[in-house]
Formats: structure tokens, sequence, C-alpha cells
């Protein structure tokens, strides 16, 4: 069951004010694709663009989060925690977006206008990172359904740690994927800078182990399809474990079919850790 609160705007601004993962571990190309020059003066934008919730967005949110719990519920979902919703202009992350911070859901006012069955599956979706958040020791458990194992000593090359670009819902690099004897890392970078859409300056590249450190690897078509084969065809965000577990999540509980086999394992190895009951898919 998940319990829920609309913030206010100064409830929003303090949420988002908080000096969390995501603001400890920011780097010069996310001041840069945020249009903004230091922690302090970002912050400051984010917290402008809160905004107050309208009856008829309250009204429509309370029929999507109680559709999620019912979903939840008759699956057997076996956990419980708080969120904070909070709407914003998006700008802050540019523009189109939905993302979390800490126990909130952050959803920029144009997406509010989405269709039911897309705001479900994107809110679900949402919702596993502040899930993952908050049980944090069941990490290795759902990352390990599609091949991802822990190592909090994961060194990046420096000439790509420098264009790395964090993700306010993956800010931890601690996790490698196992591709037969190839050790793979995910991780987007900051490739063309592009002021009119924050989303076209980023690229996803896969990197791998070379002795101690992560470079980008030189076969990339076969890499890729390797990697993919390994996390499923059924999922779209594959550029770090916790989207990845997130889409499977979102997969689940909006009864979304999965078509290849290996998605289907994984789809079921997740709802056996997760929920108490069977759902087919």
């Amino acid at each position: 069951m998940i319990e829920y609160s609309f913030a206010s705007i100064e409830e929003g601004r303090k949420v988002l004010e908080m000096e969390d993962d995501f603001i400890k571990r920011l780097r010069k190309n996310d001041f840069l694709i945020r249009k903004t020059e230091s922690k302090e003066c970002l912050i400051k934008r984010i917290i402008k663009q809160v905004l107050f919730w309208t009856k008829d967005e309250i009204d429509r949110m309370i029929y999507i989060m109680d559709n999620i719990n019912s979903s939840l519920e008759s699956k057997g979902f076996r956990y419980f925690f708080n969120i904070w919703l909070i709407k914003t202009t998006g700008e802050e992350e540019g523009g189109q977006v939905f993302y979390t911070r800490g126990n909130a859901i952050i959803i920029a006012q144009n997406r509010l206008t989405l269709d039911d069955d897309v705001l479900f599956s994107a809110i679900s979706h949402e919702l596993f990172h502040v899930f993952s958040r908050i049980y944090k020791n069941l990490r290795q458990d759902i990352y390990g359904t599609f091949n991802y194992k822990y190592d909090n000593r994961i060194i990046i090359a420096p000439e790509i740690e420098s264009r790395m670009i964090t993700n306010p819902d993956g800010v931890e690099i601690e996790y490698f994927c196992q591709v037969n004897d190839i050790r793979i890392v995910p991780v987007v970078l900051l490739d063309k800078l592009n002021n009119d859409n924050m989303f076209d300056s980023l690229k996803m590249v896969i990197l791998v182990l070379d002795k101690n450190k992560y470079y980008i690897s030189k076969d990339t078509k076969e890499i890729d399809s390797l990697y993919r084969n390994t996390i499923g065809n059924d999922i779209y965000n594959t550029h770090h474990p916790d989207e990845i577990a997130a889409d499977y999540f979102s997969l689940i509980v909006s009864e979304n079919k999965v078509s290849c086999e290996k998605s289907k394992q994984i789809v079921t190895d997740i709802k056996s850790i997760l929920f108490c009951c069977d759902c087919n898919m």
C-alpha cells in the first residue's frame, strides 16, 4: 500500500532544496545542461519551478494512485511506504519529465495531460525509484534478476567520468552487468550541448572493464546486443539498473504483456521477490 500526499508549494520546495544524494553528486556538466553555474544556483532554480495542484489535477491523480494501489494489493505487494507528489513546471529537468527525489515523485505540469494508461505506467515506474531508496537492501536481489552485481569500487576512466551526467533516479554507480565474461556499466554522457532540449544533449554509452577501469567499448554493436539479450528486450530504459528494474516493476503493476523469454523470466523473478501471489503476464 502506498500512502501519498499532494505537496503544497512550500512543502514541495522544502523537499527539493534538501541536499540529498543527487545534489551531493552533481558534476560540472550537470550545471551546464541545467543552465546554472553552481549547486546553490541550481537549488534556487529548482524550487522556483514548484506549482500548486488544482482540484481537477488532484482528483485525477487520486484516481491513478488508487488504481495503482488496487493493482499492488491484488498482486500481494509486500511493502508499505509514504510518498510526496510534487507538481512543477518541469523546466528544472528539461521540460517533459517525471523524476524522483527522496520519497517524492516530481511531475511536470504538461505530463498531467497524458492518457490514463500512460500516466499509470509512468507513476508506477517512478514509484519503484522511491521504493528502491527506502528498501535499498533489496537492490542486489532485484538487480540480480538481470545479471547486475554489486561493486562499490567501480572506477570510470577519467576522460569519460568528466563527461558524465547525474540521473536523479539513479545517482550511484555501484553495480555492473555481467555479460558472459564481460563486465558492463552503462552511463549517460554530455554529447553535444543543446540549450533548447536538454535530452538532445545526452548520449548513453556502454563501458566495459579493461584491467581496473571502465572504458567505452570498441565493439559497440556486439556489446549492445549482448547487453540487451541479458536485460531483456521488453523495456525502454537501459542506462541504470534502477531504471531497468523500474521498467519491469511498471510492466508488472500495469499488467502489460512481455514478449521475449528473457523478459518473462525477469518478470517472474522480480514478482517472487516483491509480491506474495502470482499474476500472469
